[in-house]
């Protein structure tokens, strides 16, 4: 005959220890509850309800009507747009780049800093600026 019955154990805690358990836990919680509530009186609040000001009305600054050309303000033409390099040979050079043992972030970085001062017809002459930049 087995001295302890693991199954039985387990039957015993649950039906008569926990529900024990959860009742003391229970009844110290609620004492405290009420201990916490004789020491610290309740608090009131004074509420003051405030008006708005009114708003003011801003002035509308007025827009001059003289209109001039870049040149006669500046002294300057106007800059034609620049001629950039095509986002498809930059994205296939910076493929390729990776795949010769580039990270991404300085393939990239370096492909930005390369085509800011040319503009780039072909892949291979971008990547191989690459190479002579390093």
């Amino acid at each position: 005959m087995e001295m302890f019955n693991p199954q039985g154990a387990i039957w015993f805690l649950l039906i008569l220890l926990l529900p024990t358990m959860f009742k003391v836990v229970e009844s110290i919680a609620l004492s405290m509850i009420e201990i916490k509530q004789k020491l610290d009186p309740p608090t009131t609040l004074n509420v003051e309800i405030l008006q708005k000001e009114p708003e003011t009305k801003k002035k509308k600054k007025k827009k001059s009507k003289d209109k001039r050309t870049i040149n006669e303000v500046f002294g300057l033409e106007k800059i034609g747009r620049q001629v950039e390099t095509d986002e498809k040979i930059k994205e296939n050079a910076r493929k390729a780049l990776i795949k010769l043992g580039f990270k991404a972030r300085d393939a990239r970085a370096l492909l930005n800093k390369l085509c800011i001062n040319k503009c780039y017809d072909n892949e291979t002459e971008l990547i191989q600026d690459c190479f002579r930049a390093e």
